[in-house]
């Protein structure tokens, strides 16, 4: 039996494929389906042994079952016939198995697959094929390294090197309505399609050897055109002549304080060096300019120019037809008030559009809640409750009792679902002209977002609120206050408009906070004109562009510039029924006093804060309703009616701001002065997108030291003095800095060639030459906007060197022993500026402006 079984195991396969397949079983006649199946004991399974070779019979791949160890090897060879591959398992010198066959086709088949199988799998763990530096595919969207042989030349490696970054999103959807309106055809009762929004946000960066660098951003969402940039950069090694050449969005900075050099170019920029000389040009289209403030003794002081149509939009409203009203009436003797009314709690909600979850209500709000004279006069609907009922006052006060809509909603409940709302109003009654109407008569939100006492201000004396960030057309606002008013008897009555948070009927903690609270509308969606809220936003506040305004140094004037005479009128002049010259600012109210507060009008603006200036927020409120409007109409409504209409500028209050461009022969009135804003070591500078690095602070004569002296915040166009003893000196302060022009009305082309010689390592030589001009768009150029072509060039000298001697000589004072290394610093500078002006506009000698 042993030697059997010792035969059996030695013996040489008989076949192709020996062991290849695991040894049927013998065939068992089928179990006794009668009997049931008795629960049997398994013994625990093992891992079988693998039979025949590794190719066609391979191992299991689970990790779980280690490798072969180190010394067992896998030989392949072919037979003396060349028909029939022989594979062999060796322990050293010796079979670890027995030998096993295979054809040349079934081997050749294998190594296909097995090919293939490792080209996908270095595509995954190694990259590109036959490159010895691979790139790994999870990272491919990070970074993708391909060579490209011939390179090295031109660009100093053969590697092309792409890194991008961003997102790419597609939103799609569909929407489809159906509106069941007796009055609408059939087939226009249903509408709808596809939606689609897309959104490119990308950063690209492409090196092309060593030496070439492409540097893109984009983004289809970008507010100005500025902000979606391209530049391709070329930087030499420290041997080549050719230092670097710059395409796209460049600079050209200059340490001078002569001449001045630009930040936001689009253009090209080289940097050659031959030698000790260093040649850097460019020529390009500049889209920005430089700007100069002012600030004596540390206070920031700026003129204004605000054109009549530039009122502070979309941030001033009324909180009712009432306070409108009363508006003109309580300041008719300013300083002192006699409105007779005190505002003293308003809840404020706006559109939600910064996904704030913390203050949110549900809200209906209506146009006529609280009004004595409602937009919709008339409603019945057969139910007594229902049936508004106007109950006039002598003063019109808002109360949520003038009118019986509040009632519709303040006893039943069940009226407050957001979702069933519209619906409800639409089938008050049914047929009629006077129903409510969805978007003008009332508005529902979800979610709607209740302002923080800090987002806003309100004029309790007045009835207005004043918003810090401004709404746009597509926001709602409404809104919930009480108050107090007090008659010329002296009786005194407080009412209430809308639902105020603490004592509102909607109880949050009764599981009602789905329940619509009831609000006064006060802007509804869209700019509709013909609505009554159309005239609760104020359109008699001009904000100036500052904050901290400080008396001393106030000057305001209203002018009106005369097509005529080109110049700035401030009076109403060719009067027919007095023959006089009206003063602007006494005609529209803003002068009635003197220097302290009394009457009469001394012909200077009256600051008297929180009335006609709001100095913390750096505003100019008029009191009167429609200063170039209605209260123009009044002062000239003898005049004949050429006068009338040269002056009265009604369209600026019946039309939203971007009309106003239909109306330029009447746009003529502006707000002219100087402002000071208190001192501070936080200096705003006007406009978006300042240059980094462009930005120069001087005190008196000296310039001061970014970092060390001040730093500037280029995202919020802010310098802050860092250095107190600067503040304290009283000094006057001047920051130039170059901003990004948002709409390039005029094209402006920039040249510049700067040398710099190098004496030695402490004498340096330097010449400039800059040549900048512009390109009108019409030849006929308005007096004091004129195109100019100016030309500047300069020389420099700067002498920097480090003296022993004087260390030493410090060193033998007495009671005087110096640590830091004496340092003799020169500069010298001269320039000249050649002015001039484009050919287009040279119909003289020197120019022609109108």
């Amino acid at each position: 039996m042993l030697s059997m079984v010792t035969w059996y195991s030695m013996a040489q396969p008989s076949g192709k494929h020996t062991y290849r397949n695991k040894p049927r079983t013998a065939q068992l006649p089928p179990e006794d389906s009668t009997k049931p199946k008795k629960k049997s004991k398994r013994s625990p399974q093992y891992i079988d042994d693998r039979y025949g070779d590794p190719f066609a019979n391979p191992p299991s791949k689970s990790p779980l079952l280690l490798g072969n160890p180190s010394n067992i090897t896998t030989e392949v060879e072919v037979d003396s016939n060349h028909e029939n591959y022989t594979i062999k398992e060796k322990v050293g010198e010796l079979d670890y198995r027995t030998p096993s066959t295979m054809t040349f086709e079934e081997y050749q088949k294998y190594r296909d697959k097995e090919s293939i199988r490792n080209y996908w799998k270095s595509k995954q763990d190694g990259g590109v094929a036959g490159s010895k530096e691979g790139v790994n595919i999870k990272n491919a969207l990070k970074t993708l390294r391909i060579p490209v042989k011939g390179l090295e030349g031109p660009f100093g490696s053969n590697f092309v090197d792409i890194k991008p970054n961003g997102l790419v999103t597609l939103d799609f959807g569909g929407r489809w309505q159906r509106v069941n309106n007796p009055a609408i055809p059939v087939p226009q009762q249903r509408n709808g399609g596809f939606e689609f929004e897309q959104q490119i946000s990308m950063n690209v960066v492409g090196k092309i050897g060593e030496k070439l660098k492409l540097t893109a951003n984009w983004d289809t969402k970008a507010t100005f055109e500025f902000q979606n940039n391209i530049k391709l950069e070329y930087t030499g090694f420290d041997t080549d002549i050719l230092q670097k050449i710059e395409a796209g969005f460049v600079s050209m900075p200059l340490n001078s304080s002569l001449i001045t050099g630009a930040q936001n170019l689009f253009g090209i920029k080289t940097k050659m060096q031959f030698g000790r000389l260093g040649v850097t040009s460019v020529i390009s289209s500049q889209r920005g300019k430089v700007e100069e403030l002012k600030l004596p003794a540390g206070s920031q002081t700026r003129d204004f120019e605000i054109r009549a149509d530039g009122y502070d939009e979309g941030r001033h409203f009324f909180l009712g037809q009432f306070f409108r009203t009363n508006y003109q009436r309580g300041l008719a003797g300013y300083p002192a008030l006699a409105s007779g009314v005190k505002v003293t709690r308003v809840n404020v909600y706006v559109t939600n559009r910064v996904n704030n979850t913390q203050y949110n209500k549900n809200i209906v709000a209506y146009l006529d809640l609280g009004e004595n004279q409602p937009y919709r006069k008339f409603l019945k609907t057969g139910n007594p409750n229902d049936t508004i009922r106007v109950t006039p006052t002598t003063d019109s006060l808002a109360n949520d009792l003038t009118n019986s809509k509040f009632n519709i909603f303040s006893k039943d409940m069940s009226r407050r679902d957001p979702s069933m709302i519209p619906d409800f109003l639409k089938n008050l009654n049914p047929g009629c002209d006077s129903c409510f109407v969805d978007g003008v008569d009332f508005q529902v939100m979800k979610s709607a977002r209740m302002l923080q006492p800090t987002d806003y201000q309100f004029n309790p004396d007045l009835g207005y609120i004043s918003l810090n960030s401004p709404l746009t057309a597509n926001d709602i606002l409404a809104v919930a206050y009480e108050y107090s008013y007090t008659d010329w008897t002296g009786k005194t009555v407080k009412l209430k408009v809308g639902e105020v948070v603490g004592d509102q009927v909607v109880n949050d903690s009764i599981g009602e906070v789905s329940k619509a609270i009831v609000l006064k509308l006060i802007k509804p969606l869209g700019n509709v004109t013909k609505l009554p809220t159309w005239k609760l936003m104020m359109r008699n506040i001009y904000s100036l562009g500052a904050t901290q305004v400080s008396r001393d140094g106030f000057q305001l004037r209203v002018i009106y510039k005369d097509d005529v005479t080109g110049q700035d009128v401030p009076y109403l002049q060719d009067l027919q029924s007095t023959g006089q010259r009206i003063s602007l600012i006494k005609a529209l109210g803003i002068d009635r006093l003197n220097p302290n507060n009394d009457p009469p009008s001394d012909g200077n603006f009256d600051y008297v804060e929180n009335i006609t200036i709001d100095s913390r927020y750096g505003r100019v409120i008029f009191p009167v309703l429609e200063p170039f409007g209605s209260q123009m109409d009044t002062i000239l409504k003898k005049e004949s009616q050429t006068i009338r209409d040269k002056y009265i500028f009604n369209e600026l209050y019946g039309n939203p701001r971007n009309v106003m461009q239909q109306f330029a022969s009447k746009n003529k009135f502006f707000l002219k002065g100087r402002m000071q804003s208190t001192s501070s070591s936080d200096i705003q500078l006007q406009g978006i997108n300042i240059a980094p690095g462009s930005v120069s602070v001087f005190a008196g004569s000296n310039q001061l030291v970014e970092g060390s002296d001040f730093t500037v915040d280029y995202g919020m166009a802010r310098v802050k003095i860092i250095n107190q003893g600067i503040l304290a000196s009283g000094q006057e302060i001047r920051v130039k800095y170059e901003k990004q022009d948002l709409f390039n009305f005029r094209r402006k082309t920039f040249l510049g060639t700067r040398l710099d010689y190098k004496v030695n390592n402490d004498i340096n030589l330097g010449g400039t030459f800059l040549h900048q001009t512009e390109s009108p768009q019409i030849t006929r150029t308005n007096v004091g906007d004129e195109p100019s072509s100016n030309s500047i060039w300069g020389l420099d000298l700067n002498f920097k060197k480090e003296s022993r001697f004087i260390t030493k000589m410090i060193d033998k004072l007495p009671l005087l022993e110096t640590k830091e290394p004496t340092q003799i610093t020169f500069s010298g500078e001269v320039a000249q500026l050649i002015p001039g002006h484009p050919k287009v506009i040279d119909k003289g000698e020197n120019g022609t402006s109108f």
